[in-house]
């Protein structure tokens, strides 16, 4: 209880997830980050335990390949290293 009170009186007053629109959205590494976890641990993650099922590939997609799991990898990994070298570009060249 004493941390909710803290964080009360610190001004996080308007719910659980106020942190997600207070977040540095116009930050592009902020942004790439978070897409990317989304994309990559999030959906792929629950899309790629389901689809990556036999019972459920075979049924409905009728195949083992694993095309689902291509776009998922490489979305995420993609916006992942774009953000961390927009990161290092900016950082190293001394741009803010």
């Amino acid at each position: 209880m004493r941390s909710k009170a803290a964080q009360r009186r610190k001004g996080f007053t308007n719910g659980l997830f106020e942190w997600l629109r207070k977040a540095p959205w116009g930050n592009p590494v902020f942004s790439g980050m978070f897409i990317s976890l989304v994309s990559f641990g999030f959906l792929g993650g629950i899309s790629g335990v389901v689809l990556g099922t036999e019972q459920i590939n075979m049924r409905f997609r009728h195949t083992f390949s694993v095309r689902h799991f291509i776009p998922r990898v490489s979305r995420g990994t993609t916006l992942s290293f774009l953000s961390i070298t927009f990161l290092l570009v900016a950082g190293l060249s001394g741009a803010s």
